[in-house]
């Protein structure tokens, strides 16, 4: 029988993961207490609208913790992740440190652990996916279904009429964004999701 949300009491443990280059992040790890061992396990990848771990998935994480399942929601690297510069590549491989800590933590089982992400962060759970291939699962919420140069026409248009802009300049945009970026640093806006996509091979929940 599966064990359902609130079978057992939480303990939330704070650690700090440690980065290339010296750099660190927070994390929290919440685990189910008196749970069998060799358990399922799940690492929190933020989308673009979160960063600390104090204040993402508190809800989810601890859901899943009362189900059985160990949880790590990392802080988001944001000293190499701004407006101008993202490396979805180089995320993943901040996020896979996280990964392995979570492999290795008490009573988890290194082969039922699996990830979970939301919005941006679903283009960087397809770079682990890839490579990590034998992670157990991936729950992919709210994931873009256009690319990040069509992403930023519509925030950004979105947000100029929402600010009661002229159509005049809300028409600009679409003609600057489909300018080259590159020289911008917003070479991530034609980051290729597609081709990371056949490396979701595992048990997939899409949301």
């Amino acid at each position: 029988k599966t064990p359902q949300e609130g079978a057992y009491r939480t303990k939330e443990t704070h650690i700090t993961v440690a980065l290339d280059g010296g750099k660190t992040v927070n994390a929290i790890v919440r685990e189910p207490l008196d749970a069998p061992a060799d358990r399922p396990a799940c690492l929190f990848l933020h989308g673009s609208g979160t960063g600390k771990s104090s204040e993402a998935f508190g809800d989810v994480a601890n859901a899943m913790a009362s189900a059985g399942i160990t949880t790590l929601v990392p802080d988001k690297r944001l000293d190499n992740y701004t407006m101008l510069h993202r490396d979805y590549v180089s995320s993943a491989h901040d996020y896979a440190k996280s990964l392995e800590i979570l492999r290795k933590w008490p009573g988890v089982s290194r082969s039922e652990t699996g990830i979970y992400a939301e919005s941006e962060g679903t283009w960087i759970a397809t770079v682990l996916t890839q490579q990590h291939p034998d992670l157990a699962f991936a729950i992919l919420t709210s994931p873009p279904v256009v690319s990040g140069r069509q992403q930023m026409t519509l925030a950004a248009t979105n947000y100029l009429t929402a600010a009661g802009a002229p159509d005049a300049v809300k028409q600009l945009i679409p003609r600057i964004t489909s300018l080259g970026t590159q020289r911008m640093g917003l070479a991530y806006a034609d980051f290729d999701a597609a081709k990371y996509r056949t490396s979701l091979t595992m048990p997939l929940l899409i949301n």
